[in-house]
């Protein structure tokens, strides 16, 4: 959906300004129609997905951009700009400096959970904090590289049968698990935690407090028990 609306936003944005400097006569974009599109819907990941994902993590350096993303709330292309000299320390508070550029509110100072600060091996503040294999920073092709070998990893530690080096159907792991759940993840983590939908809206970098809000009405059981224990 966002990929056709994007495409026909900047068509009409063109052949509008052509009208305007007399280049054409016409727009010849006015009337179109927009393809079907697919409206994918994201989510959090399940206790299940976590607990293997943490666990095909641990030791694989090669999983960090996503360990980041499910702490810290990275966008892919965020986390894929990250450097060492990113790491600051705040009152004696471990935060990440993200240069996030998608909004004006990308730009944003985030905690670094121990979890997470405990694995980081800091380089050169210069140096790109996650690499692919030739220890080259990740750029979008080695970032998908990597994610298809999360899916694989987490796959097998959730029992896949393996078969020549193929998995073998059916694959354990949902064909909706993308990078991005992740980042939803840390929203609903947020929520969870008690922290307040403003402070959120801040740590995701959310332009419009209605796209905070959005997750935050995806309560689950647990929340819902919650609040009908202080309604008591």
């Amino acid at each position: 959906k966002t990929q056709v609306n994007e495409i026909y936003q900047t068509l009409q944005f063109i052949f509008s300004k052509a009208v305007e400097n007399n280049m054409i006569s016409d727009n010849p974009a006015k009337n179109i129609i927009k393809p079907k599109f697919v409206k994918k819907n994201r989510r959090s990941i399940t206790d299940s997905e976590r607990h293997h994902l943490l666990a095909v993590s641990e030791n694989n350096i090669r999983f960090l951009p996503f360990l980041i993303m499910l702490y810290c709330g990275c966008r892919p292309s965020e986390v894929r700009e990250l450097k060492w000299q990113d790491i600051k320390n705040l009152d004696e508070v471990n935060v990440l400096h993200i240069k996030g550029t998608k909004t004006d509110n990308a730009d944003r100072i985030v905690p670094i959970p121990d979890a997470l600060f405990s694995i980081l091996r800091p380089s050169k503040p210069s140096d790109y904090i996650c690499l692919d294999l030739q220890g080259n920073k990740l750029n979008a092709d080695s970032f998908r590289r990597s994610a298809r070998a999360l899916y694989r990893a987490m796959n097998v530690s959730m029992g896949c049968k393996v078969f020549r080096n193929a998995l073998i159907p059916p694959l354990p792991l949902a064909d909706d698990f993308v990078p991005y759940c992740l980042r939803h993840t840390y929203c609903t983590d947020l929520q969870k935690s008690g922290v307040d939908i403003r402070t959120a809206q801040y740590l995701m970098g959310h332009s419009s407090i209605a796209l905070t809000a959005d997750i935050y009405t995806h309560a689950d059981q647990s929340i819902i028990k919650e609040a009908a224990k202080l309604l008591k």
